[in-house]
């Protein structure tokens, strides 16, 4: 199991207000994307270096 697919997990039941994330390419999926959008996070995440 990678991080990006326990992002959700560590990040749903923070009680802080978190404005950004700053991450590797490894979490560039549409779950994170998806996942931080809902809780009003602006993601940094650069592309995957298999991104097309």
């Amino acid at each position: 199991m990678g991080d990006n697919e326990v992002s959700p997990t560590f990040l749903n039941p923070l009680r802080r207000e978190i404005h950004q994330v700053n991450t590797d390419g490894s979490y560039d999926t549409q779950v994170c994307h998806h996942v931080l959008k809902n809780k009003g996070i602006i993601p940094s995440i650069p592309p995957r270096s298999n991104a097309g």
